[in-house]
């Protein structure tokens, strides 16, 4: 899928006291002569209609029938503001896995967001873009030996683990690492369940850091991630509970921890009725500085928070069937449905855009 258009960045200067858009929009001239998406002035829905009218499905190259993202970067800047309103003490980390698109990275990167990425081709294309090695954390707690290998030469220290072999390799290929501990949280409230995946759970963290301890390793913190798409913001505080506990088994072990990743799964909808970003400030932020003084350092690893609200896809249909009440199924040819507005509702009927 391609990105064939975005708002310009002089648009945000009304979102922040601070008013970043003159230097935003100076740092950006070079990225826009680049091979980067096409910027426009028009509004999404406009951006998406201009695309769609544009085509001829009767002579176009093979690929211009292809799904595509417009994306209104305020949006991003938007989200940027209320994070830093309501979790000031917390540093966003963007998940480049989410959304690796490159307008998208290379604004955050302006914000001085942080950058989770999860495997070697994410971490050199943050590089690339000029972000210091110290903001970005390797969250891959099972790494190929010649990853750890290109982060110890790029200087990407942060890194997690979750069971002893990735301590052994870390050990052979990047002793000087900064180890943060991933720990198993409760994520049944969530859609995406990486419990099932990453996460040592609390039965097997102390025999973990004594073995780090064993390799004379630097473990600086504790990471968990209670799901993607949590839509229960009390996860959030078991989890926190739960790498309190770690906390105190590293410090019995002579550790000095100073790092806590809360990870993802930060809602990104405004929907009062469900949860919200706002629900999980309320609650996370105070609990946290109840539990971790000053001096430990809090990070996160939001991605659809950013990306989802910027980004709107348009796709072609191709064909369809119309399923009738009685069970019937009946066919329809691709002359009747372009002709026969009454099946779409759109003003371009062999199309259909829909707005996330």
């Amino acid at each position: 899928m391609n990105d064939i258009g975005t708002t310009t960045f002089h648009d945000v200067k009304q979102y922040s006291p601070k008013s970043p858009s003159r230097q935003l929009s100076s740092k950006y001239k070079s990225y826009y002569q680049a091979d980067l998406p096409t910027i426009s002035m028009i509004s999404v829905k406009d951006a998406l209609k201009n695309q769609i009218l544009s085509l001829d499905i009767d002579m176009c190259e093979p690929d211009a029938e292809n799904a595509f993202f417009v994306a209104n970067l305020d949006e991003v800047y938007n989200q940027h503001f209320r994070w830093k309103s309501l979790l000031p003490r917390i540093e966003p980390f963007y998940a480049v896995k989410c959304n690796p698109d490159p307008l998208l990275l290379r604004l955050l990167a302006s914000l001085g967001t942080g950058f989770d990425c999860a495997s070697k081709v994410e971490i050199q294309t943050i590089l690339d873009i000029g972000v210091d090695p110290s903001k970005i954390i390797y969250a891959n707690p099972c790494k190929q030996a010649s990853f750890v290998r290109y982060a110890a030469e790029h200087n990407v220290k942060m890194m997690t683990f979750d069971n002893s072999d990735e301590l052994y390799k870390i050990k052979r290929y990047f002793p000087d690492a900064q180890l943060v501990l991933r720990i198993l949280t409760d994520d049944t409230m969530s859609l995406c369940k990486l419990g099932l995946k990453f996460g040592a759970s609390l039965d097997s963290t102390e025999a973990l850091l004594q073995t780090a301890r064993k390799l004379d390793l630097n473990v600086i913190g504790v990471s968990f991630h209670v799901g993607s798409g949590c839509y229960d913001e009390n996860a959030f505080i078991d989890a926190v509970h739960r790498a309190r506990f770690v906390f105190d088994q590293a410090s019995e072990l002579g550790f000095n921890l100073h790092l806590l990743d809360v990870g993802g799964g930060f809602s990104h909808s405004r929907n009062c009725d469900g949860i919200t970003f706002e629900k999980i400030a309320a609650i996370l932020g105070p609990e946290i500085d109840s539990l971790f003084p000053p001096n430990v350092r809090v990070i996160a690893e939001p991605g659809r928070y950013y990306a989802a609200p910027a980004f709107t896809i348009a796709t072609h249909i191709i064909a369809r069937r119309t399923v009738l009440s009685n069970g019937d199924v009946q066919t329809l040819d691709m002359d009747t449905v372009l002709n026969d507005e009454t099946q779409t509702r759109d003003d371009h009927s062999g199309y259909m855009c829909k707005c996330y």
